[in-house]
């Protein structure tokens, strides 16, 4: 625990040990030289988000649905076992990732909130990830509030609460009618709330608000390839990631690759 926290900047519980493997690295398992090892494997589950992960340790850090884990983890067959005892101790072949986190509520903007969301995406460590056409102006602001407040189900615009006090700010907008697809957008946590993964607990509530009480049967998400946080973030909240559109966007004079997630009724029932 103490070597992942060090390393990946990730506070975790260690839930259970799902056995010892012993496994030959090497490409023949028949080659006498062979380095054999014994490794443990556990479940755990991440607790906190305390920074950024040690660049003297970890060159790179994703997180992966139990179906997309790349096949060199670990030696041949190994990864495969691995998860065949973590899905019979768990009773599903799919488990997301479910961190201990402060609570959070969302609730309908209105337009005592205007000033609070002008100042959330003006921030300098918010404005560059938002999209170019964001709403950014008080004008703005207001006229995606008030159809908010005309168009529940069809357009949102959320505030992200926590103790109280306003943290940040969601959205959504129906891209598909007939097939009940919305597509979520406008996520922003207020830089003096990160590393509280109060973004991860939020887009969970707005998945359920969405699916379960509001009837879509697809959510849709994009960031830019460039926001590592955005991308980190979708995955662990449950979005599955489905593709990349290349030089899709453009943004400050040069051309942006958008990664496209997607989730289902079925990923969270």
């Amino acid at each position: 625990m103490r070597e992942t926290l060090e390393e990946t900047g990730l506070a975790i519980r260690v839930s259970d040990l799902l056995g010892i493997w012993v496994d030959a690295y090497a490409d023949d398992l028949r080659d006498q030289d062979a380095d054999w090892i014994s490794v443990a494997y556990y479940s755990a589950e991440a607790v906190a988000d305390e920074g950024e992960p040690d660049p003297a340790e970890v060159s790179e850090q994703r997180w992966f649905a139990p179906h997309d884990l790349p096949s060199g983890l670990s030696p041949p067959g190994t990864l495969e076992s691995v998860l065949d005892v973590w899905k019979t101790r768990t009773g599903r072949a799919r488990r997301r990732t479910t961190p201990v986190t402060e609570r959070v509520t969302l609730r309908r903007a209105t337009p005592d909130d205007v000033a609070f969301l002008v100042d959330l995406y003006g921030d300098d460590d918010v404005d560059p990830f938002l999209g170019p056409r964001r709403a950014r102006t008080r004008e703005e602001v207001l006229a995606e509030v008030e159809r908010s407040q005309r168009e529940p189900r069809t357009f949102g615009r959320m505030i992200i609460e926590t103790g109280g006090e306003r943290a940040g700010a969601l959205g959504w907008r129906e891209v598909n009618a007939r097939n009940r697809i919305a597509h979520l957008e406008g996520l922003a946590v207020h830089p003096s709330f990160r590393g509280r993964r109060l973004a991860d607990a939020a887009a969970r509530e707005v998945q359920r608000l969405l699916v379960f009480e509001l009837g879509y049967h697809r959510l849709e998400l994009a960031c830019y390839a460039f926001n590592e946080r955005a991308i980190i973030h979708a995955e662990r909240s449950g979005f599955v990631r489905e593709g990349v559109k290349r030089k899709a966007y453009e943004r400050n004079g040069e051309w942006q690759d958008a990664v496209e997630f997607g989730l289902v009724r079925e990923d969270l029932e």
